[in-house]
Formats: structure tokens, C-alpha cells, sequence
């Protein structure tokens, strides 16, 4: 093919090659589960690019952000470390 259409040919590749990879990223997101509300220490070391022993240590100094127990896991709730990154400074529990 030459001429027009060849180049309709190629607009026609471009659209559905655009078309596909955008249906392709909806499904993905639509498959990708929620974030979870609570966040390991790994996770929430993670979330806050800091060394997981870094927030176990600011724990245990009792600085950090709030953080529950669940059996002997550490959770955090990711609202909780969000709030704890805003303030930008350590903060002592009582």
C-alpha cells in the first residue's frame, strides 16, 4: 500500500495501539487492591523512605508516629504516619 492508504493504515495502528494500552491501565487499576489502612513496620519504613530499624528505634524512644499492636505485631495507620510526616519533627508519647 501506498499513498493515503498506507497512511490511514498507520493512524488506524496508532489509535487502536492507544486505545488498547488505555484499556489496559483501567483494568489494572481496577484489579490493583486499595492501599491498606495499616501498615507494618516494614511498610510504614517503607511509606517514609527510613530504615525499618530508624522507626524502631523512634519507637522505642517513644517518637514516631502513633502506632497500635495487634498480638505481637506493630501496626501503623497510614493517616497516622501522614499526619506524623506534615508535622516534620519528632514527638514524644506520654
Amino acid at each position: 500500500m501506498t499513498g493515503p492508504a498506507a497512511a490511514l493504515e498507520a493512524s488506524l495502528r496508532e489509535l487502536v495501539a492507544a486505545l488498547v494500552d488505555e484499556a489496559v491501565e483501567r483494568r489494572m487499576a481496577e484489579l490493583a487492591p486499595p492501599p491498606s489502612e495499616h501498615l507494618t513496620n516494614a511498610e510504614a519504613a517503607a511509606f517514609m523512605k527510613i530504615a525499618p530499624v530508624t522507626l524502631e528505634q523512634a519507637r522505642a524512644r517513644g517518637e514516631g508516629p502513633p502506632y497500635s499492636k495487634a498480638g505481637r505485631r506493630i501496626l501503623y495507620r497510614r493517616s497516622d504516619v501522614e499526619a506524623w510526616l506534615a508535622e516534620g519533627r519528632p514527638r514524644r508519647r506520654r
